[in-house]
């Protein structure tokens, strides 16, 4: 319930940040913050879980995030 959730209240910010790249021509992947967000996450994470773990977790949102951006955008264009 409550990460599912916070991952839908999540992804329309992902959708608006997606098309704000889109319109000032950024890349959709910032390997750089990526890779500083995966730091972070791994880093204040108590356990059980191992920073590994954790880093497919958030992988994978990421990547979703990503997704739903690209899907609103071909849906948008199709208007």
């Amino acid at each position: 319930g409550r990460l599912v959730a916070l991952l839908n209240r999540r992804t329309p910010l992902a959708i608006e940040i997606g098309a704000f790249k889109r319109r000032y021509r950024l890349s959709a992947v910032a390997p750089a913050r990526e890779r500083e967000i995966l730091r972070r996450v791994c880093e204040t994470s108590a356990g059980p879980l191992e920073p590994k773990a954790v880093a497919r977790l958030f992988r994978a949102i990421l990547t979703e995030s990503r997704r739903a951006a690209a899907v609103s955008a071909a849906e948008k264009s199709l208007r």
